[in-house]
């Protein structure tokens, strides 16, 4: 409790230095985690202390699996923005875990959209009563929904504020480690925190909890790469990121078993585990020209300094493709890997590979595993 209380005061702090809300907020993202914890971010600047005061926030579910349960989520919601406060001067309320402005079928129905839509349009033109704020946030508000559109148009009027928690990929796991890691006075070096990442996968609230596994296992000390491995759940997520470095190793034997560690997983298709090889060798076939090239620094690392007005401009047109670019913990093992690779093999590889995706695209047969573990051998060739 003293933890919790701490931080909702240090959230108060923070909010009162920071630029005001505005009294209507959106979060939306992939990760749960970083929703909420967006979201509390908000509600720290809009009702603080809430954390600790269950009267300062008026929470209502937005989780609605049937058409009936998200019409009466919203006229609870409705209804809590109207009704005022017995306990507090002014009323913050929070449309929690929205799950039906999405694709699924209770997001698609009319009714639901039409209520919706009925609802964005009361708030642009009568906006919230005097004293009331409102905070909406889910994993399943898509980007073209109704909900959402109507909170960035009220946005650009300077009336809304829309928080977009990114998460989902290995870059938003490492930015949240690396802040729990400052935040606890832990130490982690570059490559065991790949490490931590390709096991644990992507979902933040996965890794935060085995973050705080593996430093208790240390009893604070710096881990390594075998307490990771010896302590922390082997993720899905993370084997598929696996196959890409042992892939990139020229680990021929290794992507096998990858492969068929993979493949025992219900739900992994072929295609899939293809489409992640084919995204590595985009970036060692970068690597690898540039530098037959010599377009490199001498320890590969950097683009070199000595390059031309027009190999600058072509490597600012990479944009996200500039794998050099990318933190430390992402490009570290492709550039090692590319080191094992000739331009010519990275475009052999390519071919068997593009080969395989012809065949795969809308097979869904028998053959599928060795068409694509024939593509790895070819790919992974001598020569």
């Amino acid at each position: 409790m003293a933890a919790r209380a701490a931080k909702g005061a240090q959230g108060a702090a923070a909010a009162g230095k920071a630029e005001a809300w505005p009294p209507l907020v959106l979060v939306a993202g992939s990760d749960p985690f970083l929703v909420d914890e967006a979201a509390g971010e908000a509600l720290d600047a809009l009702a603080p202390g809430w954390r600790e005061d269950d009267f300062k926030v008026t929470k209502v579910s937005g989780a609605a699996d049937r058409v009936d349960d998200a019409l009466a989520a919203l006229r609870q919601v409705r209804e809590a923005i109207l009704q005022p406060g017995f306990f507090a001067a002014e009323t913050v309320v929070w449309l929690r875990g929205v799950s039906f402005s999405g694709t699924d079928r209770t997001s698609r129905s009319e009714d639901v959209r039409g209520a919706l839509d009925d609802w964005r349009t009361e708030l642009r033109k009568n906006g919230l009563p005097a004293g009331v704020s409102l905070v909406v946030s889910g994993t399943g508000i898509a980007k073209n929904s109704v909900l959402f559109n109507g909170f960035s148009a009220m946005a650009k009027e300077g009336r809304a504020r829309v928080v977009d928690a990114a998460g989902g990929t290995a870059t938003a796991v490492q930015k949240r480690a690396a802040a729990a890691l400052e935040k606890n006075g832990w130490t982690m070096s570059a490559p065991v925190l790949a490490a931590f990442v390709r096991r644990v996968g992507t979902d933040v609230g996965t890794a935060m909890r085995e973050l705080e596994k593996l430093f208790a296992y240390t009893g604070g000390a710096e881990p390594t790469a075998a307490d990771v491995a010896e302590i922390c759940t082997v993720c899905t997520d993370g084997e598929i990121w696996e196959i890409q470095d042992v892939f990139g190793r020229r680990d021929l034997a290794g992507t096998l078993a990858t492969v068929a560690k993979l493949l025992s997983n219900k739900g992994v298709k072929e295609i899939a585990l293809l489409i992640m090889l084919e995204t590595r060798l985009l970036d060692l076939a970068l690597l690898a020209d540039a530098r037959e090239r010599g377009l490199l620094s001498p320890d590969g690392r950097s683009w070199s300094s000595a390059l031309g007005p027009a190999d600058r401009a072509a490597v600012e047109a990479l944009g996200k493709a500039d794998v050099l670019a990318r933190p430390s913990f992402l490009r570290g093992s492709v550039v090692e890997q590319s080191r094992l690779w000739t331009g010519a093999q990275v475009r052999a590889a390519r071919v068997a590979l593009m080969h395989a995706h012809e065949r795969l695209v809308g097979s869904g047969s028998a053959e599928d595993r060795a068409i694509l573990e024939t593509a790895v051998c070819t790919a992974l060739a001598p020569g």
